[in-house]
């Protein structure tokens, strides 16, 4: 019932915002150098075949809306979790390997790392405690621990990155792209992926911590939003910000573009939206309103393959 009343509530405040965009439109100013888009989805739950068939629907439609292949990062069975959802779900290795290439028919395919150890950890900063009790006391894969900074076994990750990328070859895709589960990152993950062969990553957010409270890159760190950089400490691991989940209507969405759009207008920039299977089956409507509204701002943005995107900023920093 509870649930019922906050989708009831979430519908209403999507009417309310689509009168207030109809009644007083947000405009952002033009630029000379669009800003490059692209969603990238952390997916990590298609061994539930009612999830997989919704979000392969789903990706489908967006290419299309976007006129660009949005870049979906998986887990593998490779992944400890992702091996307990197949065990669940009755689901093979043959089969999760045909949804994934079938995923790819539509989309560029990345690699999402979610890493675990026998040791419970602990967080790293100020988190709500519903969210230590979400990593500590659920039933995650064969009863391991989500690994963070303070339980943290570079032996697991590199075995574990190894054997997960060589799968994806092993059915015809070369992952060029990461992003991290509960967007841990450290110097060990940055390196091993680029020892792995990982040409651009999405992890780093501004102003945001990681799942577990801990920072990789503090903010007064890190460039302005849009501009990418090479991940540290790697010598070529290129680093695009993800920036907001786009389940409000476009009209927030617009709103937090403000300060990105009048950045450097004539510097290209790059962004990505980051989302789940999960918020692109219950938030389908909004993610795709945000697509479509972007795609109209032809003087703004650009949707654009993330291998495009790619090829662009590895030119301009000198690594092409």
């Amino acid at each position: 019932m509870r649930d019922l009343a906050r989708l009831v509530k979430r519908k209403a405040k999507y009417g309310v915002e689509c009168f207030r965009e109809f009644m007083q439109p947000i405009k952002l100013p033009a630029r000379r150098e669009r800003i490059r888009i692209n969603f990238n989805f952390h997916v990590e739950d298609i061994a539930d075949t009612e999830t997989y068939i919704a979000f392969r629907e789903f990706v489908k439609g967006l290419a299309d809306a976007a006129q660009a292949k949005p870049l979906l990062c998986v887990t593998t069975p490779h992944c400890p979790q992702t091996r307990c959802q197949m065990k669940q779900n009755h689901l093979c290795e043959e089969e999760y390997e045909e949804r994934v290439k079938e995923l790819a028919r539509y989309s560029e395919i990345g690699y999402h790392g979610h890493f675990f150890s026998k040791k419970k950890g602990k967080l790293d900063g100020a988190v709500a405690e519903w969210i230590g009790d979400m990593l500590y006391s659920m039933a995650w894969a064969d009863g391991l621990n989500p690994m963070g900074s303070s339980n943290f076994e570079r032996a697991v990750v590199e075995n574990q990155m190894r054997e997960e990328i060589a799968w994806l070859k092993g059915i015809g895709i070369e992952p060029f792209a990461y992003v991290a589960g509960w967007w841990f990152m450290n110097e060990d993950v940055a390196l091993l992926l680029e020892q792995n062969g990982i040409k651009i990553d999405f992890s780093v957010r501004q102003r945001h911590p990681d799942t577990f409270g801990g920072r990789y890159l503090q903010n007064g760190s890190l460039p302005p939003h849009g501009e990418p950089f090479i991940l540290p400490p790697t010598k070529g691991v290129i680093e695009v910000r993800s920036v907001f989940y786009p389940v409000e209507h476009p009209r927030r969405s617009k709103e937090f573009f403000r300060d990105t759009v009048v950045h450097s207008p004539d510097s290209p920039l790059y962004v990505v939206f980051p989302s789940h299977e999960g918020e692109a089956i219950h938030f389908s409507r909004e993610l795709m309103d945000n697509a479509l509204a972007t795609r109209r701002m032809k003087g703004i943005f650009e949707w654009q393959d993330l291998s495009t995107q790619l090829s662009e900023i590895s030119s301009s920093l000198g690594l092409a």
